[in-house]
């Protein structure tokens, strides 16, 4: 089977693994695609190949991006075409929305150029933004985008068990496939933190959060929580936002003891994480968003950290018995479930464990590439595959 993948967050090393994976097995010849810079996040971040290591045919082009993942595309179309009519692949993957640009981009190509390959894209989206609306500028563009990406391609690999009425309701009759997102267990698991806790000036029981400082991702009702359970919590939060300065001010009113650290990289993360008793995921849903995923839980689990999460979108199907769940916007919710955590060391191990075995047994990258293959070989024709297992 030959997939060529086009995936706009590849060039960071981190997300190319569901495509380590992929290559790796024996049926499959891979190719991947991605644009030389990502922007985003008010970010930009350019590929940086890991010289020597990497174990996938990557090819990196300059690619137009104004800010959001949906709105992008490819400059040189002739080398997308080439790769396409060069490589012959049976399997076409774009990591993309429905609505994204990049999608309607290479589906189109692919339609003119290799009719016979399978289109997949794979969505995070939750919410039907095509019936109530997109909250982008040119929105009627973003409806003809959907609309024939929805009629044309042949499969989607929904990130979120919601995505899945949603695209039947929106006319998509193709294949539809429930894969999640995965993590790197090598790298995500315990590590000794003290001297990073003693840094932090952290010796309590610590409630942790991690991901944008940003409204929709509820952290007010976390602090709110923390006040309820008195001196005996810290709240550690690990990243950036625009509503840093007003979480800072409501922990103050408040009386609750706030460490935020405004930027970790991807290798220190689990040091971090492992800082937390607990990991708090309090995500609110609004009119155009609720919580796609939550990759930050499966990290967490997989350093053996407790993880309580809202009833905010996916989260709830993440973490299953392995976590505990609470009202979105409840910060008496949240407080009782954090109560819990404090009072009872058993349950908390407890987690821990289910935590971990959670992870290993659905949200490896191991396990995200073989559900992928599955989808691709009921799609690709029995000879594709036939041929390639006979090299």
């Amino acid at each position: 089977m030959i997939v060529l993948a086009f995936d706009h967050n590849a060039n960071i090393e981190q997300y190319r693994r569901r495509y380590y994976e992929l290559a790796a097995l024996r049926d499959v010849r891979l190719r991947l695609i991605i644009p030389k810079h990502l922007a985003g996040y008010s970010k930009v971040r350019r590929f940086d190949p890991i010289t020597g290591r990497e174990p996938i045919d990557i090819v990196a082009l300059e690619n137009l991006q104004d800010g959001s993942v949906h709105r992008g595309f490819y400059w040189n179309v002739f080398r997308l075409v080439r790769e396409l009519m060069r490589f012959q692949p049976d399997i076409v993957f774009v990591h993309g929305e429905l609505e994204s640009w990049y999608s309607l981009q290479v589906g189109v190509l692919t339609r003119l150029f290799r009719p016979r390959a399978k289109v997949v894209l794979l969505t995070f989206m939750n919410i039907n933004l095509y019936e109530i609306g997109f909250p982008y500028k040119l929105g009627f563009l973003y409806r003809i985008f959907y609309r024939w990406c929805a009629d044309s391609v042949d499969g989607v690999i929904a990130c979120t068990k919601e995505g899945i009425p949603a695209l039947r309701t929106n006319g998509f009759g193709g294949v539809i496939r429930h894969i999640g997102v995965g993590v790197d267990t090598g790298h995500f698991a315990r590590r000794d933190s003290s001297a990073l806790r003693r840094a932090l000036g952290l010796s309590r029981f610590v409630i942790g959060f991690a991901g944008r400082l940003e409204d929709e991702k509820g952290i007010d009702t976390l602090i709110e929580a923390a006040a309820r359970l008195g001196a005996g919590v810290q709240v550690l939060l690990v990243g950036g936002g625009r509503a840093r300065e007003a979480l800072l001010r409501l922990a103050t009113s408040r009386g609750v003891d706030v460490r935020v650290v405004d930027a970790v990289g991807y290798d220190r993360m689990p040091e971090y994480f492992s800082c937390m008793d607990a990991l708090v995921l309090p995500s609110r849903t609004t009119k155009y968003w609720k919580e796609q995923f939550g990759r930050v839980l499966i990290e967490a689990m997989a350093c053996g950290v407790p993880v309580v999460g809202s009833s905010s979108g996916e989260i709830p199907e993440v973490v299953g018995e392995a976590g505990l769940i609470f009202a979105e916007g409840s910060a008496d919710g949240l407080a009782s479930q954090l109560r819990r955590l404090l009072e009872e060391p058993g349950l908390r191990g407890s987690l821990s464990e289910r935590g971990r075995e959670r992870v290993a047994s659905m949200y490896t990258w191991r396990k995200v590439a073989s559900d992928m293959h599955e989808m691709f070989c009921e799609l690709a024709s029995p000879e594709s595959v036939e041929r390639e297992m006979a090299v």
